[in-house]
C-alpha cells in the first residue's frame, strides 16, 4: 500500500507525502542499496510497461516510439504535431484528466507551474485481452490458483506477470504464534530471492505478493520459480529513503520486486499450452513438515521410464495390455516405492494415455482450461500494472490496464486473517522488541477489531491514498463464488481455528477508470490521523546509512580492510562484508603440514545474481598478485560464515573456515542485520482502514482508541 494524497491539512503542503508501494525518486540517501538507480534507466523494460516523466516525448524519442525528437520550444499541446507522430501501435499518451489536474493543482500547485503531468504507457494502447487469472486450483483443495491465457514457452528472459514489491518479515520466527501460522504457509525462505535480503536480520522470510503468493506447488509440473535480482530491470528497482530527512523511511519495503520466471531448462521445461495453471515447487520439506506424503520431483520421472517401456514393449493387439500392463506394473511396484507406484494407473488404456501425457499432467488433467472456463470462472490477474505515481513523492503507485466503468471490479484479492499480535517482533528470547513488522502496512482492519486482513493478489499492495477528494475505488467483500461469505458468521477464534484463506475482497470503481489512470483508495480518517501524528512528532535519525555504492566506487575500498586493519580504520557500524562463496568453490591443498582451502569459480554461479551464494565473511588478511594491476591485483584470505536459512549442502560444519586466493570481485559490502529503514523504531507502522459495516459485530473485539 502506499501513502498518497491526503488534502486534509495545509501541513501536507511542506512534508513529503510517502508511499508504502515504492520508496520515491526523491528521498536521497542510497540509491544503490537494492541495486537501485533512476527508474528511466532503461528505455524498454521487460517487466514494466508504463513510466512517468514530466516531458514523455524525450523518453518516447529514446525507445525509438517517436519519429523524429523534439524541437526546441515544442510544447505538450504540440504532441502529434511538428513531425512529433507517435506510433500508436506502440505507444499511447494518457494526459491526466481535468477533473483529476484540478483537484492535485489545488493541493500540489507548484508541482503544475511549468508542465502537466503525463503517464506513457508502452507496449499499450487500448484494452487488450487478460493474460493471467485467478480461478479454482486443479489441485483438490487447494483454493485458488493461477492459470496462463497465453501459450508461454519458456526463456530465460521471460517472467510471468510483474513484479511486485518483496516484503521482509524479520526474526517471525520468534514470536510465540508463529508456529504452524497461517502465514508461515506464504513465506518463501532466503533462497535466491533478495541481493541483501538474507542479512536483513537472523532470521528472515519472504512475502511476494500476487502470482508469488497465489502460485500452487506441483513438484511434477512446476514451471514457474522466484527469480533473483539480476532478472529484474532497473526501473523496477525501488530507491532507499533518507532516514534524516524522509519521515516515511522504514515504511515501506526498499527491496526490488521479484520476477516470475519461466524455466528455461531442465527435466521441467516444457512449452506451456494457453490454459494451463501454472505451479510452482515449494520443496518436498513444505509438504513433509506440514503431514503430507506425496510423490517428490525424483518419483515422477521414474513413473515415465515405466510407463514408456510398456508402450515400447506393448503387444499391438490392445485386448492384450491390460494383462501386459498388470504385470509390468506388478513388477514395477515391487521394485519402486509407492509414491511412484501411486502414479501407474491400473488399466493399459489408461497407461498409453499417462505415457502420452506424462504422469504429473495425466495424475491432474483439469491443470488445463480452456480460455472461456477461465473468463467464466476466473479473475484476471493483470489489471493492474506497477508505475511511478502520478502523485508527487507517492512512489511506485498502481495502474489501470485497461479501462474499468463505474461498479466493475478492478481487483479480486483473497486475503490471509491476522492478528494484529502476530505481526508484533520479538527478540529470540521472546521478549518483544515493541515495534511491528512492516507488512503492518500492508494490512486492512478496523481500529475497533484485533483481526487484520492482508489481500495478496496482483498489484493490490500498490493501490495509493487518495483520500475522500481522489479516490476512484472501494473496498467491499468480494462477490466471487470463491468468497467464503458463510464463514462471515464465525467468531474470531472460529477464523484464526481455521488456518485456511477463503475470505476475499473486491477493489470497486467509484467512477470510470481509464486505461492507464491510477487507482486510488481512501484508507480513512483514522488512517490519515496517525499518519499526521507521525509527522508532527517524527524526528530525524542523524545515523544515517552510507552509500553502499560510494563505498564501492570511490576509489578507498577497492583494497577491502582487513579485521586487524579495522580497529585502526573501521567501517560504518552499519556495513560488513559478505562474500561469493559455496562450500564446494574450494581447491584442497595442502603447504607443509597445513590443509589449505583455494578459492575456485563455478560456471554454474552468476555471479551477483544468485544471492544465496553470499554469506557473512571477515577478511583475515590481503595478498599481492605478481604481474596484475588495480583492483585484481590483490586476492584475500577471508574466515567464512553461516546464515540462517543457509541451505543444509552448503552449511559450513566447523569455525573457523579459511579460504585463501578470494578475488576481489567476490567481496562487496551490505549493511548488517538491523541496520536498514525497516528497523527504526519510529517507522511509521499502520493498517489501512476498511468501511464502516464491512466487520461484523462478532470481530469488533477492541475499544476504539
Amino acid at each position: 500500500m502506499a501513502l498518497g494524497i491526503l488534502g486534509v491539512s495545509a501541513l501536507f503542503l511542506s512534508l513529503p507525502i510517502l508511499a508504502f508501494g515504492e520508496v520515491p525518486p526523491a528521498g536521497g540517501g542510497d540509491a544503490s542499496a537494492s541495486e537501485g538507480g533512476d527508474f528511466s534507466a532503461s528505455p524498454l523494460c521487460n517487466s514494466v510497461a508504463f513510466f512517468f516523466r514530466e516531458d514523455p516525448r524525450e523518453y518516447l524519442a529514446e525507445a525509438g516510439l517517436l519519429q523524429q525528437r523534439p524541437s526546441a520550444g515544442a510544447k505538450f499541446g504540440d504532441l502529434g504535431n511538428n513531425g512529433f507522430d507517435v506510433r500508436d501501435e506502440h505507444a499511447h499518451i494518457a494526459v491526466a484528466e481535468e477533473r483529476w489536474e484540478s483537484i492535485a493543482e489545488g493541493v500540489y500547485p507548484w508541482k503544475f507551474e511549468s508542465k502537466k503531468q503525463t503517464t506513457v504507457p508502452l507496449k499499450a494502447v487500448t484494452d487488450y485481452p487478460c493474460a493471467v487469472y485467478a480461478a479454482e486450483s486443479s489441485i483438490p483443495g487447494a483454493g485458488l490458483g493461477v492459470y496462463t491465457a497465453a501459450g508461454l514457452r519458456p526463456r530465460s528472459t521471460d517472467t510471468l506477470g510483474h513484479p511486485e514489491l518483496v516484503l521482509v518479515l524479520v526474526d517471525y520466527i520468534h514470536n510465540p504464534s508463529s508456529e504452524g501460522s497461517l502465514l508461515s504457509s506464504y513465506t518463501w525462505g532466503t533462497r535466491g530471492l533478495l541481493e541483501n535480503g538474507n542479512f536483513e536480520a537472523e532470521t528472515v522470510q519472504f512475502i511476494v505478493p500476487g502470482v508469488g503468493t497465489m502460485m500452487n506447488s506441483h513438484l511434477g509440473l512446476y514451471l514457474a520459480m522466484l527469480s533473483g535480482p539480476g532478472h529484474i530491470e532497473r526501473c523496477t528497482r525501488p530507491r532507499r529513503m533518507d532516514r534524516s530527512t524522509d519521515p516515511g523511511a522504514g515504511a515501506v519495503s526498499e527491496h526490488a520486486g521479484v520476477p516470475i520466471a519461466l524455466l528455461a531448462a531442465g527435466s521441467h521445461q516444457r512449452e506451456i499450452p494457453a490454459g494451463s495453471e501454472i505451479f510452482t515447487s515449494y520443496g518436498v520439506e513444505w509438504f513433509q513438515q506440514r503431514g503430507y506424503d506425496i510423490p517428490s520431483d525424483n518419483d515422477y520421472p521414474e513413473a515415465d521410464r515405466i510407463l514408456k517401456r510398456f508402450v515400447a514393449n506393448r503387444p499391438e493387439d490392445s485386448s492384450q495390455w491390460d494383462n501386459n500392463w498388470q504385470m509390468q506394473r506388478g513388477e514395477a511396484v515391487v521394485s519402486a516405492n509407492e509414491k511412484v507406484a501411486s502414479l501407474l494407473p491400473r488399466e493399459g488404456v489408461e497407461a498409453v494415455k499417462a505415457a502420452n501425457l506424462g504422469s504429473a499432467l495425466y495424475s491432474l488433467p483439469k491443470s488445463l482450461r480452456s480460455n472461456d472456463w477461465l473468463e467464466a470462472n476466473g479473475h484476471c490477474m493483470d489489471n493492474l500494472y506497477p508505475g511511478p505515481s502520478l502523485i508527487p513523492q507517492a512512489g511506485r503507485g498502481a495502474f489501470a490496464s485497461r479501462s474499468f466503468a463505474r461498479n466493475d471490479v478492478v481487483v479480486m484479492s483473497p486475503v490471509i486473517p491476522l492478528r494484529r499480535s502476530d505481526l508484533d517482533v520479538y527478540k529470540k528470547d521472546r521478549s518483544p522488541t515493541g515495534t511491528q513488522q512492516i507488512l503492518l502496512n500492508h494490512c486492512f482492519g478496523r481500529p475497533n477489531s484485533s483481526l487484520l486482513m492482508f489481500p495478496y493478489s496482483s498489484g493490490i499492495t500498490l493501490i495509493n491514498h487518495g483520500g475522500k477528494r481522489m479516490a476512484n475505488a472501494r473496498i467491499q467483500w468480494s462477490t466471487s463464488k470463491y468468497n467464503k461469505s458463510e464463514w462471515l458468521t464465525d467468531d474470531l477464534e472460529g477464523i484464526m481455528a481455521r488456518k485456511k484463506t477463503g475470505f476475499m475482497i473486491d477493489v470497486i470503481a467509484t467512477r470510470d477508470i481509464a486505461l492507464g489512470e491510477e487507482v486510488l483508495l481512501d484508507y480513512g480518517e483514522e488512517w490519515e490521523e496517525a499518519w499526521e501524528e507521525h509527522l508532527n512528532g517524527w524526528k530525524a535519525d542523524t545515523d544515517a546509512l552510507i552509500s553502499l555504492k560510494d563505498m564501492s566506487g570511490d576509489g578507498r575500498s577497492i583494497l577491502i580492510r582487513t579485521v586487524q586493519e579495522q580497529q585502526d580504520d573501521p567501517y560504518p557500524s552499519s556495513v560488513g562484508t559478505v562474500c561469493l562463496y559455496e562450500v564446494n568453490m574450494v581447491t584442497k591443498t595442502k603447504l607443509g603440514g597445513d590443509r589449505l582451502l583455494l578459492w575456485k569459480p563455478l560456471t554454474s554461479v552468476a555471479y551477483g545474481w544468485s544471492p544465496e551464494s553470499w554469506r557473512p565473511c571477515d577478511i583475515v588478511s590481503r595478498e599481492r598478485s605478481t604481474g596484475v594491476s588495480g583492483e585484481h591485483a590483490y586476492t584475500y584470505t577471508a574466515d567464512m560464515k553461516n546464515y540462517h536459512g543457509i541451505r543444509t549442502e552448503n552449511s559450513i560444519a566447523e569455525y573457523p573456515h579459511i579460504v585463501h586466493a578470494v578475488p576481489r570481485f567476490a567481496i562487496k559490502f551490505t549493511y548488517k542485520p538491523y541496520w536498514s529503514n525497516q528497523h527504526l523504531k519510529n517507522a511509521f507502522r499502520h493498517s489501512i482502514g476498511l468501511p464502516d459495516g464491512l466487520y461484523p459485530a462478532a470481530w469488533l473485539d477492541e475499544a476504539l482508541p
